[in-house]
């Protein structure tokens, strides 16, 4: 083929071409409308969202180990109590929890259980109390735990913990050493226990639970006792310092219902009754106190004056002297004391009396009031023609309200008195400048006073009509005859030597 032929075979193939192209209507050749788009679509592609991981909690139990629970969680098992605060402690995530078993043999209170069940209010929270081989029901008010071997004694002591209600228990076996005579006598000597059970193990389950009263009797000094007593006392009994702390001592922590223990005439020293007293704050101890020397009575007897320490009065005259006044430093609980006519010097015993109110000094040898000056609660006090130099410490004594320090030589000065509140003072046979009488009158224009030289006990001091001689009881006035009702001056034997 030449040149020629070539480009007019190619001419007429377009042509054709053209002639195909133009058969439509005229419009602009578009694509169907299912075919895909020339410009590429930029929206994203949503993409599956993964599940978030449920929240969990660990839980670290005593031993170190861990177990984890998670929000869906609605039964769980206690296996170890350490795991109880950490349940407390994430029950805002554990909120679909509806039963908590609390497993058999772990350490726990009911007042755990009641923090479980404030945490967790829709849940049910249940446990076993198992004592000696036995279930215990968990709204038990009493036990009877007589036949209880000294091996399940820890046991019993973690379960008792888990009983809500309970009120008592019993210890005391059937066959007790407390109707055995021979050992009723072998007692007399200091204690005898049950062989089921010593004091220990007794204080052991008391620790446990002290808020219940445990029933155990037993023999100590010749007599029954119980854990249970609120009363313990002894008179004449010999029972001396060595059995204070080797007998007594002991045994009063497992008596944790006692309130009070006497031990009278018992050949025990103050100073061993006294660190008792203090170690056992709860309980009123009690003991017989001697602060005098001997001395001859009208009659011709001889006397020693004696009291309780738990005594609100005090009336001995004559024969008190320092070296025996100090034991009063134990009576405590004294509010009425009338030393007068002695020779005492020091007063330093009333520091340790707080609720002392009325207090009589006359005619004595005391030097220094300082020691009253904790005495918050003194109303009435006479300490006239003794030895005393300054009444300064009085002016602590914000209750005081009768004074009377008259014939008291070196006192000139009353100032530290004014802002006292007194209603009958007097100052008799002083010297007290005239200043200071007026300055003090001046500031109590209410208060019955006097400076004159009048005998301060047979003045209106003590008598309305400041006749001593009017010996009708009528004739006291208030403060007397309060004294009068308190101490029964009128009967000798009434004085504290008994």
């Amino acid at each position: 083929m030449n040149r020629k032929s070539l480009y007019l075979s190619i001419l007429i193939i377009i042509i054709m071409l053209s002639s195909a192209c133009g058969k439509s209507s005229g419009s602009p050749a578009s694509l169907p409308s299912n075919s895909p788009s020339m410009v590429p679509d930029l929206t994203p592609v949503p993409t599956e969202t993964p599940e978030p991981e449920p929240l969990s909690v660990e839980l670290t139990g005593s031993d170190g180990s861990h177990t984890t629970l998670y929000e869906y969680d609605t039964d769980v098992t206690i296996t170890d109590s350490a795991y109880i605060a950490g349940l407390i402690e994430n029950a805002s995530i554990l909120t679909e929890i509806r039963s908590i078993a609390l497993a058999d043999g772990i350490e726990f209170s009911f007042e755990n259980v009641e923090e479980l069940n404030s945490c967790f209010p829709l849940a049910t929270i249940s446990y076993n109390v198992v004592i000696n081989g036995k279930q215990i029901p968990l709204d038990a008010t009493s036990l009877d735990l007589s036949s209880l071997p000294p091996d399940s004694i820890g046991e019993a002591a973690r379960e008792l913990k888990k009983l809500p209600v309970l009120q008592q228990i019993n210890l005391t076996p059937t066959v007790s050493v407390t109707t055995e005579a021979s050992k009723i006598e072998e007692s007399k000597k200091g204690s005898v226990f049950n062989d089921n059970l010593s004091v220990d193990q007794v204080l052991t389950l008391v620790d446990s639970r002290p808020d219940l009263t445990f029933d155990y009797k037993f023999l100590l000094y010749g007599k029954t006792v119980s854990t249970a007593d609120e009363r313990l006392e002894y008179t004449d009994v010999k029972i001396y310092d060595d059995g204070v702390e080797s007998v007594i001592r002991p045994i009063m922590p497992a008596m944790n219902r006692l309130k009070y223990l006497k031990l009278d005439k018992c050949e025990v020293t103050s100073p061993v009754m006294a660190k008792l007293r203090d170690d056992f704050p709860n309980v009123k101890v009690v003991w017989r106190v001697y602060f005098s020397s001997y001395g001859q009575t009208a009659d011709g007897s001889y006397a020693v004056y004696n009291c309780l320490t738990d005594t609100e009065k005090v009336w001995a005259t004559g024969c008190v002297t320092d070296n025996f006044a100090s034991e009063l430093q134990y009576c405590t609980d004294v509010r009425y004391l009338d030393l007068g006519h002695n020779c005492i010097t020091d007063i330093s015993f009333t520091q340790y009396m707080p609720n002392l109110e009325m207090a009589v000094f006359s005619v004595s040898w005391v030097e220094s009031l300082a020691p009253l000056a904790k005495c918050e609660n003194l109303v009435y006090l006479e300490c006239f023609s003794s030895r005393v130099t300054d009444i300064s410490p009085l002016a602590s004594c914000k209750k005081l309200q009768y004074l009377n320090i008259s014939n008291l030589a070196e006192v000139k000065d009353i100032s530290p008195l004014y802002d006292l509140d007194l209603k009958r003072f007097y100052c008799t046979m002083s010297y007290i400048p005239a200043k200071q009488q007026e300055e003090f009158q001046s500031l109590h224009p209410d208060c019955d006073c006097e400076f004159g030289w009048v005998d301060p006990s047979k003045s209106k001091w003590r008598f309305i009509d400041g006749n001593y001689l009017n010996t009708n009881p009528s004739n006291r006035n208030e403060m007397y005859a309060k004294l009068y009702e308190v101490f029964g001056y009128d009967n000798p034997s009434k004085n504290q030597s008994k």
